[in-house]
């Protein structure tokens, strides 16, 4: 189901691509007049851009550091590339059948240009592209997280009982599951705090990879990589960088406060499971005995 659904909307997203390219737009977009301070920047979305991509990590959850992994690794490099490319080539299709203005200020902007491209039939394409890709993104969520779970239970970071099966599925996945489904019942999906939740995990997002990479350039896996100068600098550059976007996306937020009071109850959180591992794991007995 996971290649039906990404086949679906990269063919989908593709055939748009292409009628877009082959037909040239009746009429040609033209941009309004705007004043200084009404004019578009794309500097507070420069980082968020670049956390589309993010997520190409859940394809080696759960794996020991083997070359199984640096293998996975490898081939999900074309794949990050190759959606690039795809998205790279609707944007620039986009500009040809809608104003930049127009598309900053919509916050659907992919169903105009459909239309514009294909009329009636472009619409319905990327709803089902839109469908695929959403069937397809929590499909893999699911999957990673669970594969992230399985491995942190057995490395005793979570109880013992999630990596266990139920019906034939593990525990951790109807979990996450439930979960998933008792947040859509309550209605939350359209509720303006998601949002603003969601931009809190993006940023913290940023600064765990910003903080995994840092300590990658610091004191390199000899297991996953080999320890050259290069590989250490590329680590530590990519830390620093991601360490600035998430600031830049901190100071750029409409709402720093609230992001700040997630990371608050996040971190707490994970200070208190710390905690309790911490203390399930101490040796008991004497220890003049040991």
């Amino acid at each position: 189901m996971q290649v039906i659904f990404v086949l679906s909307a990269l063919l989908g997203l593709g055939l748009l691509i292409v009628q877009g390219l082959l037909a040239s737009p009746q009429h040609p977009p033209q941009p309004s007049q705007v004043t200084a301070e009404e004019a578009f920047s794309p500097w507070p979305y420069l980082f968020a851009g670049i956390a589309v991509f993010m997520g190409f990590e859940l394809g080696v959850l759960g794996r020991r550091p083997t070359k199984d992994a640096l293998r996975a690794t490898s081939v999900m490099l074309p794949a990050i590339f190759i959606g690039a490319v795809f998205l790279g080539l609707w944007g620039w299709v986009s500009s040809f059948y809608v104003s930049p203005d127009r598309l900053a200020e919509s916050t659907v902007p992919y169903s105009p240009v459909a239309r514009g491209i294909w009329g009636e039939t472009g619409r319905r394409i990327m709803g089902g592209v839109i469908l695929a890709g959403s069937c397809a993104s929590v499909n893999a969520l699911l999957q990673g997280v669970t594969r992230m779970m399985v491995s942190c239970s057995h490395e005793r970071f979570l109880p013992a009982w999630l990596r266990a099966h139920w019906v034939g599925l593990p525990v951790s996945l109807l979990l996450l599951a439930v979960s998933v489904g008792a947040m859509l019942l309550s209605g939350m999906a359209g509720e303006p705090e998601t949002f603003r939740y969601v931009r809190a995990g993006i940023i913290l997002w940023w600064l765990v990879y910003g903080a995994v990479l840092l300590a990658q350039g610091v004191r390199p896996e000899k297991a996953l990589r080999p320890d050259t100068g290069l590989n250490q600098a590329c680590a530590a550059g990519g830390g620093i960088v991601a360490l600035g976007g998430a600031v830049w996306l901190l100071i750029w937020n409409p709402e720093p406060w609230t992001v700040l009071l997630f990371w608050g109850v996040v971190l707490a959180v994970g200070l208190l499971c710390h905690a309790v591992r911490v203390h399930m794991l101490r040796p008991t007995g004497d220890p003049s005995q040991r």
